[in-house]
């Protein structure tokens, strides 16, 4: 079997984040849990990323644009000529639009198409992501094509409910291969106090007594309004003893001056620091030192910050929905992540409550074992030797199939993905 991955997810603008995090750990394992020769990994030409090196030198590729089409033509071309002589290409980013990027619709014969689905979240909240006609189009068309591939493989049980719910995909060809932590750079701390360095990483961002950590953005499901406002609604005692630590993702200048101003209206401001970007060794520090990890998001496709603040030993407050619930499991509390209220309540257990802190930092790192990149890999492999291995429909039948397929999804698409009925109670 030979596999292509098109490597989007590291050069995408989620290079630096979780999509880009999944990527590279998914194909590094499946390279190191296989033969490299059986796999091609394509970059987009131009783009960072590129340059990077991976286990067992695998065969590497550069993907031109043809004509004025940019990166959608290049994937296109790919999938249409199959250079390689591939039987199965894998997308690893295939639901964000960026630089006018779409998935390329399925052709029939040899190749058989996958995509990884980290979530489906555009769709879940039309209101806030789907707003300008521009991108709304582009995402319906996205999810058009990728319906009618071989395979997909979401990350989470949750996120494969919601391919199940959302997309005309048959149930045997969505395969969740959910996600692994990386267990040499999050670890717990151990029994002795803070190294010189740890000491330092706090000092730096004023964290010298004990803080809340709080991994968010401004993006409306990271919930940042909702951690706030949790945090303010804390007993005058907590406030005035713990300290609410801030890494908010941003992407310009604006952002930030969006971040201080949001931060500034808190009535808990003066007790508010802002850590700017941190590395992996500094938020390490952050993990294994705070009393308890903040992170009550809306939804996620899979949430690796908690996973990584899991493998830390820290007590952990997260959303109880999506893929939160199977991540954080008996070793962390969870909270309606639209009710600062009870993100609060469960927030001041854990600052109150000694034993309740101990028992979960005692059982997050077991938690998070549960979850392993070796897994994963070969959760991915197996999926795709059996899509492989299943007969192929006849070539122009196929794609006649498919084109027809697309193009009702797409009429169906423009009314599928609306806002969701509010009722009263």
């Amino acid at each position: 079997m030979r596999i292509g991955i098109e490597m989007l997810g590291v050069q995408s603008a989620g290079r630096t984040r979780g999509v880009g995090r999944y990527t590279r750990q998914l194909v590094s394992h499946l390279l190191t849990r296989g033969s490299p020769r059986e796999i091609v990994l394509y970059f987009h030409a131009g783009l960072p990323g590129g340059e990077d090196a991976w286990p067992g030198r695998p065969a590497v590729r550069d993907l031109a644009p043809a004509g004025d089409g940019g990166l959608a033509s290049a994937v296109a071309r790919l999938a249409a000529e199959n250079p390689d002589r591939l039987d199965a290409l894998l997308l690893t980013c295939p639901l964000e639009h960026f630089r006018g990027y779409l998935p390329p619709a399925p052709r029939g014969g040899r190749l058989r198409l996958a995509a990884i689905v980290y979530d489906l979240i555009p769709a879940l909240f039309p209101e806030q992501y789907l707003a300008h006609p521009v991108i709304a189009e582009a995402y319906r068309r996205a999810l058009a094509a990728i319906e009618q591939y071989d395979l997909l493989l979401p990350i989470s049980a949750a996120a494969r409910d919601d391919c199940l719910r959302r997309l005309r995909t048959p149930a045997d060809r969505i395969v969740n291969i959910s996600a692994g932590g990386d267990f040499e750079r999050f670890f717990p701390r151990g029994p002795a106090a803070p190294s010189p360095a740890a000491a330092e990483v706090l000092r730096k961002h004023g964290l010298t007594e004990p803080f809340v950590y709080c991994m968010t953005a401004l993006d409306h499901r990271k919930n940042l309004d909702g951690a706030l406002a949790a945090f303010a609604l804390l007993p005058e005692s907590l406030r005035q003893t713990h300290r609410l630590a801030l890494t908010c993702a941003m992407s310009s200048d604006d952002d930030y001056a969006r971040l201080q101003q949001i931060v500034a209206e808190s009535p808990a401001a003066e007790r508010i620091a802002l850590t700017g970007a941190l590395d992996d060794a500094a938020l390490r520090v952050m993990y294994q030192h705070c009393a308890a990890f903040l992170f009550p998001s809306r939804c996620e496709g899979f949430g690796l910050p908690i996973l990584e603040a899991l493998q830390c030993g820290a007590p952990v407050v997260a959303g109880n929905n999506s893929s939160q619930i199977e991540v954080v499991g008996e070793a962390g509390l969870l909270a309606d992540a639209e009710s600062p209220a009870e993100i609060a309540r469960q927030l001041r257990r854990l600052l109150e409550d000694a034993e309740l802190s101990r028992r979960l930092r005692e059982a997050a790192p077991a938690q998070a074992r549960r979850f392993r990149w070796e897994q994963s890999a070969e959760r991915c492999r197996a999926a795709l030797e059996q899509v492989v291995a299943r007969p192929a429909a006849a070539g122009p039948l196929r794609r006649w199939l498919a084109r027809g397929r697309q193009a009702a999804s797409e009429r169906l698409r423009r009314y599928a993905v609306k806002p969701p009925v509010r009722r009263s109670a």
